[in-house]
């Protein structure tokens, strides 16, 4: 069984920032990690669960444009260079 979370985001914009509810599933074990750090230190669930997704979420968002991006070259949909080929295109003798 899962439990569920609703979260909050700051949402940056050009007004003031607002946060968003946004509702997902998380394994029991996470949740009660969760409820006793939110306990044993007096904040939020929200501030970790935010503080997890800004640490991590680029490194997850570049992840899956580079698989995306090796997807497209394996089928022939994109191009991809050597790098001894950039360095001579730049004139590059290192």
């Amino acid at each position: 069984m899962r439990a569920n979370i609703i979260l909050y985001l700051e949402i940056m914009s050009a007004q003031p920032q607002t946060r968003k509810p946004v509702t997902f599933r998380v394994n029991p074990d996470i949740k009660k990690r969760l409820d006793r750090l939110s306990e044993q230190t007096n904040r939020p669930v929200s501030f970790y669960i935010n503080a997890i997704l800004e640490e991590y979420f680029d490194e997850y968002e570049h992840a899956y444009f580079i698989k995306s991006e090796a997807e497209e070259i394996r089928a022939g949909r994109a191009m991809s260079y050597s790098i001894n080929s950039v360095k001579t295109e730049l004139g590059i003798t290192v």
